[in-house]
């Protein structure tokens, strides 16, 4: 149930992070949105594809080791699974530090 929220989130942030790009005068020029913003929707695909990458490799292999009760590959498919989260809990972090930071940047 997990990754289905995941997915519900990953629609819902993409769908509306590009209505509010548009909203507010798109991606370039002078009515444009900050380069800040240009900053997280960046991070933000990168966490994505991370994600992606975590569902279809890692995640799978894991429920497969479970399966065939191979313990070493499982553990190593959950050891990769916990860098990986890691990795986009601390993408998330400095995505909220950029755009609680971003209206003030120069420029």
């Amino acid at each position: 149930m997990f990754f289905v929220w995941v997915w519900g989130a990953i629609i819902t942030l993409l769908v509306t992070g590009f209505w509010m790009i548009h909203r507010l005068g798109g991606m370039g020029g002078v009515d444009g949105v900050g380069v800040h913003v240009h900053i997280m929707l960046l991070v933000g695909i990168f966490m994505m594809l991370i994600f992606m990458h975590v569902f279809f490799n890692p995640f799978k292999k894991l429920k497969w080791a479970v399966a065939e009760q191979d313990w070493i590959t499982g553990r190593n498919n959950l050891t990769q699974i916990r860098k990986l989260v890691l990795l986009n809990l601390v993408l998330g972090l400095l995505t909220i530090i950029i755009g609680s930071s971003g209206r003030y940047w120069a420029g």
